[in-house]
């Protein structure tokens, strides 16, 4: 791949991967949590040398302190988290609301505990770090709930342009009845749409260039993935894809 775009570097294990499988890529990585951000510059640490991040044939590592959005800033309501905890216990298996999920700015923001993100919308993304959309990229999104700010034309345009697009879907939680879980964070969060909207806007505007492959379902926890291949690759699943990658 020319461009690996990672949104949500988080712990930085995305990042990681692909460096090694492809150095010579340019990887371009967007993660507004500060802790997180300081994941992602160590993780370019361990991998990079000078000469590594600046000297052909090695691909540039560069990162943002910054969330995908709508371009407006966004907020960790500390708060409104501690309520849901008191409200429905934490087991140990991970059932609680996560703890990377930012909203709106709302009459709730305390600017003494809650902190203030930056956000940039895909098509920024695109320009902030002139991205050749000719070239072949993979585009990896797991930024819990900020992927429906990709649901819109302009987004749509730029994302038909990419030979790979996986996306972590965040949805509110729910049973096999289609109950929601109340005290859930994504079933709070304005951000967040429901599995259905995800589904119906993905597969109505990429079936007809597009394997899609919906896997590891998680409903009762609000998160799925998809996995979006060009058709003329000729990969129909997960499974695939690793072979696929293998042979890059």
């Amino acid at each position: 791949f020319h461009t690996m775009i990672d949104v949500g570097v988080n712990t930085g294990s995305f990042l990681s991967a692909a460096r090694t499988l492809f150095p010579r890529a340019n990887i371009i990585g967007y993660e507004p949590f500060p802790k997180g951000f300081e994941n992602s510059v160590h993780v370019k640490r361990m991998h990079c040398e000078d000469r590594q991040c600046t000297t052909p044939p090695f691909g540039k590592i560069t990162l943002h302190n910054k969330g995908l959005g709508d371009g407006v800033p966004l907020y960790f309501n500390r708060q409104f988290r501690h309520n849901l905890r008191q409200e429905q216990p934490i087991d140990e298996h991970g059932q609680s609301p996560l703890d990377s999920v930012f909203i709106p700015l709302d009459e709730n923001y305390n600017p003494d505990t809650d902190f203030v993100i930056e956000t940039v919308t895909l098509k920024q993304i695109v320009e902030e770090n002139e991205i050749d959309l000719s070239k072949d990229i993979y585009f990896k999104v797991d930024c819990e709930c900020c992927e429906s700010s990709l649901y819109n034309d302009e987004s749509l345009e730029i994302m038909r342009n990419f030979r790979v697009i996986f996306i972590e879907a965040h949805f509110p939680p729910h049973d096999n009845n289609g109950i929601i879980r109340k005290y859930h964070q994504f079933s709070q969060c304005s951000n967040c749409v429901n599995y259905h909207t995800h589904n119906n806007w993905l597969r109505s505007n990429f079936k007809d260039a597009y394997d899609i492959d919906y896997y590891r379902s998680q409903k009762g926890q609000g998160h799925g993935h998809y996995l979006l291949t060009r058709k003329e690759d000729n990969i129909s699943s997960a499974r695939g894809h690793e072979k696929f990658l293998m042979t890059r």
